[in-house]
């Protein structure tokens, strides 16, 4: 790795762990911060359908309104890798392995699993890349699509607008 590269590398840690760093300290039970994740190409936001609590409830993007099923906190699981929870399910965003490509994004029980373990890469001007670190596939809208209710599934990293994301800070 050049120089350049592993100072860039650096910086961009620096940045994800500054943006999480109050959730990194927390659990579910401490209450720390939460987010409103949202895809950069459509700015709705990521929500569990229905407000579903059961396990295998997928994970879509919805106009934000507010609902508890689209506030995520976060924690992290080690190093580089977080966990995202759902604070109206109180259950963790979960990579289901499909092969190559097009895995769902499911909720389910947290248990801290490789599959609920995602890496935050990236920067802030251009959005958040959200990689599994158990297929190593990028988090994005299906299709990009700008509809409610559009699945949010697993892709080969692109880096188009329907894999980048924000992490808006919401009042709890």
């Amino acid at each position: 790795m050049s120089r350049s590269t592993a100072r860039r590398s650096a910086m961009t840690a620096a940045a994800i762990v500054a943006l999480l760093a109050p959730a990194a300290a927390g659990t579910a039970a401490a209450a720390p911060h939460e987010y409103r994740i949202a895809p950069a190409h459509s700015e709705k936001c990521l929500d569990v359908l229905g407000g579903n609590t059961g396990d295998d409830a997928d994970i879509v993007q919805w106009t934000c309104d507010g609902r508890t099923s689209q506030r995520f906190s976060a924690t992290l699981a080690s190093n580089d890798r977080w966990m995202f929870w759902s604070q109206g399910t109180e259950k963790c965003l979960t990579a289901v392995f499909a092969g190559e490509e097009g895995g769902d994004v499911v909720q389910r029980t947290c248990d801290g699993g490789p599959a609920q373990r995602w890496r935050v890469e990236g920067q802030a001007d251009y959005g958040y890349r959200i990689v599994s670190a158990y297929t190593d596939l990028c988090l994005e809208v299906e299709h990009a699509s700008w509809e409610d209710g559009a699945e949010v599934r697993q892709f080969r990293c692109h880096g188009q607008d329907n894999q980048r994301f924000s992490f808006d800070q919401v009042d709890a």
